[in-house]
């Protein structure tokens, strides 16, 4: 799994608050794993806790979703319906959908993928 710059905020804050907890439960006295443990899920339930881990997850879940292959978000995605509205004909919506790569994805393999196929499409279409 790629990780996105957009998921490393939210990692590292996972971390750090989870190390902060593991931190407090030694601090109050508990030296072995099951004490640790009881003592980190029970500061896990402190109001902080409650607004925190949860608003974490949440934003690692949107940032992770909005990347995920197959969303509108991939320009493979993008391409591959360009091309199956190539080959069923529909020259016009084709075309935009690889000036949409192009617009999207600036300098990127699909983006020049776009433009030779725009270039092709144009040429046939005269």
């Amino acid at each position: 799994m790629k990780i996105n710059k957009r998921q490393i905020a939210p990692l590292l804050i996972l971390a750090y608050w989870m190390f902060y907890v593991v931190q407090q439960a030694v601090n109050s006295g508990s030296a072995h794993e099951i004490g640790i443990t009881l003592a980190t899920i029970e500061y896990c339930t402190t109001p902080g806790s409650i607004v925190v881990i949860p608003s974490l997850l949440v934003w690692l879940w949107v940032v992770r979703s909005k990347h995920q292959p197959g969303s509108e978000d991939d320009p493979k995605v993008i391409m591959s319906a360009a091309l199956r509205l190539e080959a069923s004909g529909d020259v016009t919506a084709a075309i935009a959908k690889y000036e949409d790569v192009m617009r999207r994805f600036p300098g990127t393999e699909a983006a020049r993928d776009a433009e030779v196929s725009i270039r092709s499409l144009k040429a046939k279409i005269g």
